[in-house]
Parts: structure tokens; C-alpha cells; sequence
């Protein structure tokens, strides 16, 4: 559905207009909006390739009642990515010389053949998507906050109920069935990131992870990277390659042209 449609059905704040309408002058296409009963986020987006007439931003239904700040944050990932000179536009990828290459760094044993295959392919897949993620997260909320005040309201809270899910990957019980390479940098982003939003939400996080002190410490350096001055899509290319050399996972993937997507990435959700 179009945002009109969209807008029939949901209420949405007027600024999410606005920022559609930049997303369309910025990379002249409009946004296909899409209810999905399969994702575990708020919202995934697909951001449109030469072949794509539209951007599509999937939602869940349950987060309706903040669906125009997750329009709003995931139009920022849209504008931040086309925004970027064509040719400076690379996204992350995995392949199977890449997660050999994790099988080796985390040394795991334990777990019968067929089901490590899978946890690898869990583990990998959630490490990429936090070093690739968080950082920029930080900067769209930022941007969020300063440009759009009237979503406050809904950002907080979906920031606070974030920042709880979130925490719950702290606990032993995690911990136990976590490699200990995986658990460190997994939350050593989760750190960096909840201080990231910390000013927007007015709560601090350290607390959490008192105790873990090399996580806390490798935590706060990744934090000191968020720091640099925002300079768009190049910055973001930047902070993610010193999180992963900080946090030794340089080489657990690689960057393609934004073009070069598996056919997977067109088929619906």
C-alpha cells in the first residue's frame, strides 16, 4: 500500500509525509508499505535496486501504536544508503569461505555437525547484522531526535522497549549456551549502541553490565567510534569496518556493490 492508504488505515503523524517525500526526491522512488506476520523486528526494509519500481518497508501490526517513528527510522536507512554517490553505495556480505573462517575463530566443538551448521549460520547472520547496524542506528535516532520533535513520544518508547529486549541477551542463561567469543561481541555492541541512545532516552545502561568488565571496556571503545563527526553513508562505512577490526571479526564478512543481491533479496517476506 501507498502512504495514503497506509495513512487510512494507521494513524500517522503529518511528519511522516515529509519524510517520505524526501525519500522520493532523494532516490526517486516511492515507499511500498506491507504488513508481515514472518519478521521479529519492528519493521525490515528492502531499499529499491535499478529493478524495484518501489523501496518496500515491511511492519508488524502489533507496533502500530509507534508506526510513524518506525517509518521514520527506516526511511533514515533509505536516505542515508541513496543519498551516497552511486558508486560509494556497498552493502555486507557473507559466504561460505567467510563462516569457515568464524567455525575457526570461535572454536566450538560441543554441538553435533548438523546443528552447529545452523547456530553458525545464526550466530554469524546476528553478529553481521548488529556490527552493520548499531552504529548507524545510533545516527538515524540522533537524526530523529534533532529534525523531527513530534515523534519524541513514540521514539522513547520504542527505544525503552528496545533497550529491554535487548538486555535480555546479558543473562547466564544466554551466556551458557553462547560461545564466549559470540557473547562478548554480541553485547559489546549492545553496550555501545544503549549508550548511543542513552541521551534520547534519559536512562543509562551500565548498570547491566557490571561485572563484564571486558565487555564493558570493549564496549566503551566502540562507543568512543560513534563519536566522529556524521558525514552521511561514507561514515557509516567507516564506523562499521573500525567496530569489526576492534572486535576482531573484520574477515567474518566482506562488502559487494549495493546492485549484486542474491535473487532472494527480491522475493516477498
Amino acid at each position: 500500500m501507498n502512504l495514503a492508504e497506509l495513512s487510512s488505515s494507521y494513524s500517522l503523524q503529518p511528519v511522516v509525509t515529509e519524510i517520505v517525500r524526501k525519500v522520493k526526491e532523494v532516490s526517486g522512488k516511492d515507499i511500498d508499505f506491507r504488513i508481515s506476520n514472518t519478521i521479529s523486528v519492528y519493521a525490515v526494509t528492502k531499499i529499491a535496486r535499478k529493478r524495484m519500481s518501489q523501496h518496500v518497508i515491511y511492519f508488524r501490526k502489533d507496533v502500530v501504536d509507534r508506526l510513524s517513528y518506525i517509518i521514520a527510522h527506516e526511511c533514515g536507512h533509505i536516505l542515508r544508503i541513496m543519498e551516497a554517490p552511486e558508486e560509494e553505495r556497498v552493502v555486507p556480505a557473507i559466504d561460505k569461505t567467510t563462516k569457515l573462517k568464524v567455525l575457526g575463530d570461535i572454536k566450538i566443538n560441543s554441538f553435533p555437525k548438523p546443528l552447529l551448521a545452523k547456530m553458525i549460520d545464526i550466530w554469524v547472520d546476528g553478529i553481521i547484522m548488529q556490527v552493520t547496524n548499531l552504529p548507524v542506528d545510533v545516527r538515524i535516532e540522533k537524526w530523529i531526535q534533532k529534525s523531527f520533535p513530534s515523534l519524541e513520544k513514540e521514539q522513547i518508547s520504542a527505544l525503552e522497549k528496545d533497550a529491554e529486549k535487548t538486555l535480555a541477551g546479558l543473562t547466564k542463561k544466554v551466556e551458557m549456551v553462547t560461545p564466549a567469543k559470540i557473547f562478548t561481541i554480541s553485547n559489546s555492541m549492545v553496550y555501545a549502541y544503549l549508550r548511543g541512545i542513552s541521551t534520547i532516552t534519559g536512562k543509562r545502561y551500565d548498570k547491566a553490565f557490571y561485572g563484564r568488565n571486558f565487555i564493558l571496556n570493549l564496549g566503551k571503545r566502540l562507543y568512543k567510534l560513534l563519536k566522529e563527526e556524521d558525514h552521511g553513508y561514507s561514515s557509516d562505512i567507516e564506523t562499521i569496518n573500525l567496530w569489526a577490526k576492534t572486535l576482531g571479526i573484520d574477515d567474518w564478512f566482506h562488502w559487494i556493490s549495493f546492485e549484486s543481491m542474491p535473487e532472494s533479496y527480491f522475493k516477498n517476506l
